[in-house]
């Protein structure tokens, strides 16, 4: 007996990403030059995903591939997970169209980690396109109850955000699981809302394509001829309007094998040869289980049974190297009833065994229930949510019931209420204040911290600048002066004119050691622990003695936090020398997670403070520090005295 239970897994769930983004209208050339124009990283990564979209679409992968991983690199830099989400989801897409589902559950599972947490709008539509591009990934493996699972769960989120396309096509995803699980009468009432949501929606050409396409597979599968038929012929209108060539691999792929059920063999070979011709000019995974499938159900029909099994045979391959177990189970079987046709039965027994054995793994039977139970439960739950609904507006209407009485009663106390009521009302305002005074206060403190940063920010730009300035114009040009000087001593060895050359040499170095010290090469290059150990060698003296100590200091601090930390040290060390006529220092710091400990302990002149932390000497420099401690966020202890030493503590974050 004849079979023609194959189905065609690209066919009846197609997951598109543009079906859940943005219309992808513009072409490549407009893309590109989008791209040019695009000032910042987060608009260029939703350009290159779009422009990754349309390379996919006519076939050049290589393009596709090399947009989309490009952009998932700048996108894992940036903080924002939003962005991150999304250029997965596009690399995502990528693996979608060439059944590549491992690397598809890869990526997608990552955007829902990402978006965990998140509840945006923008989030929430990359969860949708997330779920039900997964929901696909299970389905070609043979894992329906999985898809189903995830479509039906993706339900409630459309409707939260209100998509209605989302909604058209979820609709047409659950429709095309119960197709490839063989549940035809399932599928029929949700393929016959998706048709209406999708002539109702002013949808795009390839939307109404596709779906015309699974109807006329499904009603093909259903021996419904003159309605497949139809819906062919409908979705050829809107393929001819520019459409991508992958849905014309489809259309194709389907009208052979109506062309073959109703006779029509040799048209039906002419359909399966322009398959096969853009299979050579695109390798294309989906596009050529099409043409396989339709070869098979061809030949099958005019009784070419070589033929016809040499194709499943290489749709059994296929299917059994992306493990897609369903698919490969219905194949070995065709390759079994071929066999037999043929004689062979030997490959007739040994494909039976293959069948039985992959059928029994998948556990078929088991799948069917779970459908119709998850489908149960998915109608129950609908009727629930009308019961609670009606449940609600009924007590809604109690509510105004009572809430009339009440009315009534209020107005009979009068004065009370009123009293009540400017009571309450000045309670109000003065919790209204409130708040407000305190959300001035915030306002009050974020500015400040804001201009803190600028000024810090400015100060050390200064630095750089000065620094630049003194290491290369005055710094070259006495260098310069040195040489020259140096050429002349060779031809007249005055010893004043060494004596210049030596001074003019010390000069040079000093000019150097004050460049570093504005702008320290060693903190950029080796970190804070070696620059503070660099700092403290520097200042050390034969009338100063500076100890170090340090512990924990790790080396992935920001470099702003590290460049703040340095000047607090700096400045500190400047202070003891220069006004606390100090002979010896000791500094103390150690970091302890995301906390670091500052100590710089003297034992020079010391100085006053008033109960406040008020300094009474000006131009030592604390209230620089204290800046600088505070946008940290941390906290700064003086404890000094006149003629007693000074001890300074601080604690800020990393």
């Amino acid at each position: 007996m004849k079979k023609y239970g194959l189905f065609l897994i690209g066919l009846v769930l197609l997951l598109s990403q543009n079906t859940f983004s943005q219309k992808h209208t513009t072409r490549i050339d407009s893309l590109s030059n989008v791209l040019k124009h695009a000032k910042t990283d987060t608009a260029k990564i939703g350009v290159r995903g779009l422009l990754a979209q349309e390379f996919i679409k006519v076939g050049d992968s290589v393009n596709a591939f090399s947009y989309g991983y490009r952009n998932l690199r700048i996108a894992n830099k940036q903080s924002d997970k939003v962005y991150k989400a999304l250029a997965n989801s596009d690399v995502g897409y990528l693996h979608l169209k060439l059944l590549h589902t491992d690397s598809v559950k890869f990526y997608y599972n990552h955007v829902l980690k990402l978006l965990s947490n998140h509840t945006t709008y923008k989030a929430k539509r990359l969860k949708i396109i997330a779920t039900n591009n997964l929901a696909y990934a299970y389905s070609v493996e043979g894992n329906m109850q999985k898809a189903l699972q995830l479509v039906i769960s993706n339900l409630p989120l459309i409707k939260a955000v209100g998509d209605s396309v989302a909604y058209r096509s979820t609709i047409h995803n659950i429709s095309a699981t119960f197709t490839s699980s063989g549940e035809y009468k399932k599928a029929y009432p949700y393929i016959l809302e998706d048709i209406a949501l999708v002539e109702k929606g002013h949808s795009e050409y390839d939307n109404k394509a596709e779906t015309y396409l699974s109807a006329a597979f499904l009603l093909l599968k259903m021996d419904s001829l003159q309605k497949a038929s139809y819906y062919l012929d409908k979705s050829k209108e809107n393929l001819v309007k520019n459409v991508p060539h992958n849905l014309w691999g489809r259309y194709y792929s389907i009208n052979a094998q109506y062309l073959a059920k109703v006779g029509n063999i040799k048209e039906a070979r002419a359909n399966v040869d322009k398959l096969f011709t853009d299979i050579k000019l695109n390798k294309n995974g989906t596009n050529a289980i099409d043409a396989y499938v339709a070869k098979q159900e061809v030949e099958w029909a005019a009784k070419n049974y070589k033929e016809a099994r040499q194709a499943a045979f290489e749709l059994y391959n296929s299917y059994t190297n992306m493990e897609y177990l369903l698919a490969a189970s219905l194949s070995a079987r065709d390759i079994s009833y071929l066999s037999e046709y043929l004689g062979d039965y030997k490959n007739a027994y040994t494909y039976m065994s293959k069948y039985a054995q992959l059928n029994d793994s998948i556990g078929k039977q088991q799948l069917v229930f779970d459908l119709h139970n998850l489908e149960s439960q998915y109608q129950t739950s609908e009727k629930e949510k009308e019961i609670l609904q009606l449940q609600a507006d009924k007590k809604q209407s109690q509510l105004i019931q009572k809430n009339q009485k009440l009315l009534n009663w209020l107005f009979g106390i009068g004065a009370m209420v009123l009293l009540l009521g400017l009571l309450f009302l000045v309670y109000v305002y003065r919790n209204n204040k409130y708040q407000t005074e305190q959300k001035l206060k915030d306002i009050q403190q974020q500015t400040d911290l804001e201009i803190t940063q600028a000024v810090l920010d400015g100060e050390e730009r200064e630095r750089q600048r000065i620094a630049r300035d003194l290491h290369d114009g005055l710094g070259g040009a006495l260098s310069g002066i040195k040489i020259k000087l140096s050429g002349q001593y060779k031809n007249n060895q005055s010893n004043a004119l060494n004596e210049s050359i030596i001074q003019l040499e010390e000069s040079i170095g000093e000019l150097r050691r004050i460049a570093r010290n504005m702008m320290p090469e060693t903190l950029i290059r080796s970190g804070l622990e070696v620059a503070l150990k660099d700092l403290c060698v520097s200042l050390t003296s034969p009338n100063t003695q500076i100890e170090l100590q340090t512990n924990g200091i790790q080396k992935n601090i920001a470099l702003v936090t590290q460049v703040h930390v340095f000047r607090i040290v700096q400045e500190l060390i400047a202070n003891a020398i220069r006004h606390g006529k100090a002979s010896n220092i000791l500094i103390q710091c150690i970091q302890n997670q995301n906390k670091l400990f500052i100590t710089v302990e003297d034992n020079g002149v010391g100085f006053t403070i008033d109960s406040n932390n008020t300094f009474k000497q000006k131009g030592i420099g604390l209230s620089n520090i204290a800046n600088r401690v505070r946008f940290m966020e941390g906290k700064m202890d003086i404890d000094t005295s006149e003629n007693n030493g000074t001890t300074i503590n601080i604690e800020v974050n990393v």
